[in-house]
C-alpha cells in the first residue's frame, strides 16, 4: 500500500525522481553440526520523491501491481505533480529487463555446500559457520534526464572459525553471481579462516598501553572508512561541524583520501546513485585538509549546489542518504617494512573485527581481532582482541606516515540500518602512540 510523508506544498517546477526495485536474496548457514538455515526473499517497490530548498516528500508502494502503482501516482498528484506516466513507464523498464532468478538459490547452496565439506575435513575439532549470501536487485530510475536502468548487486561467502568476532575469520565477496568463486578460491578463504583461527587461539588478550602502532592496511582501511567515509558523508558532516567547527584540517600532510565509487565496476562501484545522478569521483582530504563532502539531491538543494551522485538506498522503503562506495587512500613510497623497522617498542594492528562512528560526538570505536607486541623491529607475542578509542578532532594528529602497501578490501557497511556494499583501499599507517584497551 502506499504510504505518504510529511506533507508540503510542492512548487510546479518539483522534479520527482522515481525510484522503482525488484529484488532477490538468498542466505544459506550451515555450522559444524550439519545445521541449514535456508532465507530467501523475494520483494518489489516503487517509491516517488521530491527534493528541492524547501521539499521533501515521499510515497512508496510495497508491491508492483498495478493498483499499488496507480495509488502512489494519486498520492503524488495530491500533492501538486502527476508523474502517473513516468511511474508507469519505469515499471514497465524493470519488468522488461533482465532479472535474477532461482538459479541464485542453487548457487549459494553449491558455494556454502563445497566450503563446508572443506572445513569439515580439515578442522573437525573447531567450531565453525559457513554463510553464503546472494543478492540482486534490479533498480529502474526517472528523474529529470529520463529513465536509467541500475543492476544492483552484491554476493558473499564468509567462514567464521572459533567464534565469528574473536576467531579466525574470512570472507570473498564479488558482484555478478557468474564470477561465483571456484574450488581453489573456496579453499583458500578456508585455509585463510583457519590459520588465523589457529594463530588467535594462543593468543594472549591485548595489554591496555600507548604505544607507537602501525596499522596494516586492514586495520588503517577501518580508520579511514569511519574517520573520513562516513564523516564526510554530508548529513554526517552537517552533525559533525558542531564538534569540528570550521577546522579544515583532518590529519597532517601525508593522508589524502577520494571517494572513487564511479572509477570501477566492482564490489562498492557505481556509476549513477539511487536517485539517477552521475556519481562524481570526489577528493575528500587532500594533503590532509578536508576540501570535499559526499551529496545527494537533497543535501545539495539546500546547499544551492548538485548532487555528487551519492544518494544510494539499501530498499525502496528506505530515503537515499549520503554514502561513499569505493573510498581510496593514497599511498606514499615508503615501504611498508620500514615503518617497523625503527620501533624499539610498540604494536602491530592485523585486523580490525568491527567499528563505529559517532557524528554527534566524534567518538570512534575500533575493536581489534589480530595484534602482534614490537620489540627491536621484529614481531613477537600475536594478541586479540582490545578496543581502539578515537576522537575525530585529533585522531589523526599521530598519524607520521603512510606506507606504499595500498590494499582493498570489500564490505558490508551499515547506516541508519541501511546495508550496502563499499570498498575501503588503504596502505598501512604508521602513528606516534595509539590507546588501546
Amino acid at each position: 500500500m502506499a504510504q505518504r510523508g510529511e506533507s508540503h506544498e510542492l512548487p510546479h517546477d518539483a522534479s520527482p525522481t522515481v525510484f522503482v526495485e525488484r529484488a532477490h536474496a538468498v542466505r544459506l548457514r550451515i555450522d559444524d553440526l550439519g545445521q541449514r538455515r535456508l532465507a530467501e526473499r523475494w520483494h518489489s517497490g516503487a517509491r516517488i520523491e521530491y527534493c528541492g530548498p524547501y521539499v521533501d516528500e515521499e510515497f512508496y508502494c510495497d508491491s508492483l501491481d498495478d493498483a499499488d502503482v496507480v495509488l502512489a501516482a494519486a498520492g503524488a498528484a495530491r500533492a501538486g505533480v502527476v508523474v502517473e506516466d513516468e511511474l508507469r513507464h519505469v515499471v514497465l523498464l524493470a519488468r522488461e529487463a533482465r532479472w535474477p532468478n532461482e538459479q541464485a538459490a542453487d548457487a549459494a547452496r553449491d558455494l556454502a555446500s563445497a566450503a563446508s565439506d572443506r572445513l569439515a575435513e580439515l578442522a573437525q575439532s573447531s567450531h565453525w559457520e559457513v554463510t553464503a549470501h546472494l543478492s540482486q536487485r534490479l533498480v529502474s530510475v526517472w528523474h529529470e534526464e529520463g529513465a536509467i536502468l541500475l543492476p544492483r548487486s552484491f554476493c558473499r561467502l564468509s567462514v567464521a572459525v572459533d567464534g565469528v568476532n574473536d576467531g579466525g575469520h574470512a570472507t570473498h565477496r564479488w558482484v555478478e553471481p557468474s564470477d561465483a568463486p571456484d574450488q581453489h578460491a573456496i579453499d583458500s578463504v578456508v585455509a585463510d579462516a583457519l590459520e588465523q583461527s589457529e594463530r588467535l587461539r594462543t593468543a594472549e588478550p591485548s595489554r591496555p598501553c600507548i604505544l607507537p602502532a602501525v596499522l596494516a592496511p586492514d586495520a588503517a582501511s577501518a580508520v579511514t572508512h569511519e574517520l573520513v567515509g562516513h564523516l564526510l558523508e554530508a548529513d554526517n558532516w552537517e552533525t559533525a561541524r558542531g564538534f569540528l567547527g570550521d577546522r579544515p584540517n583532518l590529519g597532517p600532510s601525508c593522508l589524502n583520501v577520494t571517494e572513487s565509487a564511479s572509477a570501477g565496476h566492482g564490489w562498492g562501484a557505481f556509476q549513477r546513485d539511487d536517485e539517477g545522478m552521475p556519481t562524481l569521483s570526489t577528493p575528500l582530504v587532500r594533503n590532509g585538509e578536508i576540501v570535499d563532502q559526499l551529496l545527494n539531491k537533497r543535501h545539495a538543494a539546500v546547499r544551492g549546489s548538485r548532487s555528487s551522485g551519492h544518494g544510494i538506498r539499501a530498499s525502496h522503503r528506505d530515503p537515499a542518504i549520503p554514502r561513499f562506495g569505493r573510498l581510496e587512500t593514497e599511498p606514499s613510497a615508503i615501504p611498508s617494512s620500514a615503518l617497523i623497522a625503527d620501533m624499539t617498542d610498540g604494536i602491530f594492528i592485523h585486523s580490525i573485527s568491527s567499528g563505529e562512528v559517532s557524528p554527534k560526538t566524534g567518538r570512534v570505536v575500533l575493536r581489534i581481532r589480530e595484534a602482534w607486541d614490537i620489540e627491536h623491529g621484529r614481531r613477537t607475542a600475536i594478541r586479540r582482541g582490545g578496543t581502539i578509542v578515537l576522537d575525530a578532532r585529533n585522531a589523526f594528529d599521530g598519524l607520521i606516515a603512510v606506507g606504499d602497501d595500498l590494499t582493498w578490501f570489500n564490505v558490508l557497511c551499515r547506516k541508519q540500518g541501511q546495508d550496502i556494499p563499499v570498498a575501503d583501499g588503504a596502505p598501512s599507517f604508521f602513528f606516534s602512540s595509539l590507546p588501546i584497551s
